[in-house]
């Protein structure tokens, strides 16, 4: 998904009311033509069948094969997931209209009718207020690209990671939930999985029937098979099978549709289960009245939403609470099942919030569990660095106590953590401008401000830290050799691409912080894709401390994942241009990561993504992590500040230099090449010297004047590259940096 320029839409020369009074006309227009026309959906309901519609819709506009996604490559869908749930919530406005009317033809009206309602619904968001103020419009901007991302974007994690999350948060309460509601809630959640699974069988055995007929060419055995295909349905007989032949103009395919039409009558089954299906999922380890009481507190039934605003359904809608219909007895259905990972964790909190002594519970459990996965993840991908947990310092300055979750030492650096637990509110998804900014000082600046202070603390004293746990051990945290420091904050859920980019809340003027406050925060699931596909700990130091000079240098759009995905591309190198006030758009970036994380799910293989860089220039990396050599974190970082390209031409020159140097063929004793990579806000030297039969003490020499040169003046950083062409020594025979390695912007008040 490559980086295109979209032009400038106005005119140079039009003034910022005339930009704003067009802007404004286009919402007001959009405001009035979906105010008129968005109650219509309701007449969907009383003409057809609801459970057929929604089943429909769910099938024919949101199933996709295996391995396809339309979103990725059309850059859009034409039928989004919540349109599927407004229309779940308008179905509940009346009681259930019992038809057997197919849709045929106006199938594609009603997918035309949500689309466009969809695009009216994001539009009339640009009826900016009148006279509005620099600061305001910056707001209202905020505030709309929040809203619109609640109401269309869903899943917080990938599915394997939404299960494994909402599981574990529940272990530590698993036996007071269990007292409480008779269930267990890891079986809720197995349960939830079971269900998934058995929709998706239910619906290839669909398909299966439908291909049994519609691939065959002659009438008559096409009635057979469809006879065949579905046992239970009174059959057709040979004279019925003639006069349906010719009331469809004796076209066999348009029989065949026909035929079609009637089967997906029997959609609504695929999205069905009887409580005794579910108890069988479940193995019969619970209790069928518990089952029962749970199912019935996540269903409506119809009519239950009578006279409710449909407005609320947009960004409030009650179905995502209560996702399941009740049509019978001991009967549930729900077309909106294949989100139910993304609800699974709000599902089963809603059972714990009815008793305040199980949510107190839960709720301190929950900050554990985040701190404990946390602390396993950062262990297992910095095994060679040192972990400190629940530090308990005191604040020279202020006198005032704190603690800090997570801290580990690696070489010249140290990464900071704080984790936070709360959950962002139903307000704040709504972008509710006082609960919104609330959420933000709880999830993301307060423990940034955390972070920030232990960092100072630390760096103020380099040395050895004898600090306390909150368990009464001692941390000792030797600072004598960190150089860097990088602070990260921890969420379990986060606020889509305003987690990744607080910058904006900033410029909105929503919360009121210096930018060179700002510190990276993400989920812990998003962290753990970071993990996943970075391959070593000198890429994820690089990451994560680039990450945040990225997020305060470049205004852009999208979610850490997607700036994963562009970082995966080009490790942040993209020269002068992240000085220059640059606006992008990574949405949807994070695409090129789907089929990996969503196949590794499944049990299948897909190629891995990875840092783009030359091979050479991967092995050099990688030998420098094995080998850890003095100041290794610091050399690993230099050279992936470096782009493809420029590793490209550099081991061109080398493999160049190094072939003149095995037959002797040089102008001088001793020769090398060397480039100059990053912009010169960040420039770092990079040179390669191939010699031959050098005693050490000569080579170092030789090196040091390499150092020395004049290219390497105005530079943050240098790396040089020792192969000796005698040997054969792979990827290198030597390698040492000097300078100030890791520059970090001033301004974000580090190194130290």
């Amino acid at each position: 998904m490559k980086m295109f320029e979209v032009p400038e839409i106005f005119p140079e020369d039009w003034p910022k009311e005339k930009r704003i009074e067009v802007i404004r006309d286009i919402g007001r227009k959009a405001k009035e033509e979906f105010d008129k026309r968005y109650p219509s959906i309701v007449k969907w309901f009383e003409e057809y069948d609801a459970l057929y519609i929604l089943s429909f819709c769910a099938i024919y506009f949101l199933s996709y094969p295996e391995g396809t996604d339309p979103e990725a490559y059309e850059g859009e869908l034409d039928f989004y997931y919540h349109y599927l749930e407004i229309m779940q919530a308008f179905s509940l406005m009346q009681e259930r209209a019992i038809s057997v009317k197919p849709l045929a033809e106006k199938a594609e009206a009603l997918r035309t009718e949500m689309k466009e309602l969809g695009d009216l619904m994001g539009r009339r968001e640009y009826d900016v207020p009148d006279n509005v103020t620099e600061e305001e419009l910056r707001e209202h901007i905020l505030l709309w690209r929040i809203r619109n991302q609640t109401a269309a974007i869903r899943n917080w994690a990938y599915p394997q990671q939404m299960l494994k999350l909402t599981k574990g948060l529940f272990a530590g309460v698993s036996g007071q939930f269990q007292s409480l509601n008779g269930i267990n809630p890891e079986s809720l959640v197995d349960l939830i999985v079971c269900i998934i699974c058995e929709v998706e069988d239910k619906l290839n055995s669909h398909r299966a029937k439908v291909r049994s007929f519609m691939r065959i060419r002659n009438y008559e055995k096409v009635v057979k098979a469809y006879n065949e295909t579905w046992p239970d349905m009174a059959p057709i007989s040979n004279e019925e099978a003639r006069e349906l032949y010719e009331i469809s103009g004796e076209s066999c395919r348009n029989l065949k549709a026909m035929l079609l039409a009637h089967s997906d009558l029997r959609l609504s089954d695929i999205y069905t289960f009887r409580l005794d299906d579910l108890m069988r999922m479940l193995g019969s380890r619970e209790s069928e009245g518990a089952l029962r009481s749970i199912l019935d507190n996540w269903s409506f039934e119809f009519g239950d939403l009578k006279g409710r605003k449909t407005e609320y359904f947009v960004l409030d809608n009650p179905v995502l609470r209560k996702p399941l219909i009740k049509i019978a007895q001991d009967t549930y259905f729900s077309s909106i099942l294949g989100i139910f990972p993304h609800m699974a964790l709000g599902l089963v909190e809603g059972l714990v919030d009815v008793d305040k002594s199980l949510k107190e519970k839960y709720d301190h459990y929950k900050g554990d569990y985040l701190e404990e996965i946390a602390a396993d993840l950062i262990k297992r991908n910095f095994p060679n660095g040192t972990l400190f947990r629940r530090s308990q310092w005191k604040d020279p300055k202020t006198g005032l106590q704190y603690e800090n979750d997570l801290t580990v030492t690696i070489d010249s650096f140290a990464l900071v953590a704080e984790c936070k637990a709360g959950a962002v509110s139903a307000l704040a998804k709504r972008g509710e401008p006082f609960r919104l900014k609330r959420t933000l000082e709880d999830l993301i600046l307060e423990p940034a401000d955390q972070a920030n202070r232990f960092i100072e603390y630390l760096a103020s004293n380099p040395g050895m830290h004898i600090l306390k746990t909150t368990e009464g051990k001692e941390n000792r945290i030797d600072t004598t050799r960190v150089k860097y420091y990088i602070p990260l904050t921890l969420t379990i859920e986060d606020l889509g691409f305003i987690s990744s980019n607080v910058k904006e809340a900033i410029h909105g003027g929503l919360i009121k912080r210096e930018v060179r406050s700002l510190v990276p925060s993400m989920s812990v699931a998003a962290l753990e894709c970071v993990f996943e596909l970075l391959e070593n700990e000198v890429e994820r130091i690089h990451y994560l401390l680039r990450r945040r000079e990225f997020e305060h240098h470049v205004d852009y759009v999208g979610d850490e994942l997607d700036l994963l995905g562009f970082y995966l591309e080009n490790g942040f190198n993209i020269g002068s241009m992240e000085y220059t006030g640059l606006h992008i758009s990574l949405a949807n970036k994070s695409k090129e990561l789907d089929p990996y994380f969503i196949a590794k799910a499944v049990g299948k293989s897909v190629a891995k993504p990875s840092l783009q860089m030359t091979k050479w220039w991967r092995d050099i990396i990688n030998q420098v992590c094995l080998k850890r050599p003095k100041r290794w974190t610091e050399l690993g970082f230099i050279l992936l500040n470096s782009t493809k390209e420029d590793q490209k031409t550099f081991e061109h020159e080398m493999f160049c230099m190094r072939s003149r140097v095995k037959t002797g063929r040089l102008e001088h004793k001793h020769n090398w090449v060397a480039f100059l990579s990053g912009p010169e806000q960040r420039r770092y030297f990079i040179a390669g010297f191939p010699y031959k039969r050098l005693t050490r003490t000569v080579r170092n020499s030789v090196m040091q004047d390499i150092f020395a040169s004049e290219q390497r003046n105005q530079t943050r950083g240098a790396v040089c590259i020792g192969v000796n062409v005698g040997t054969n020594e792979y990827p290198y025979s030597v390698i040492a940096a000097v300078g100030e390695t890791c520059f970090i912007d001033s301004n974000l008040g580090t190194p130290y």
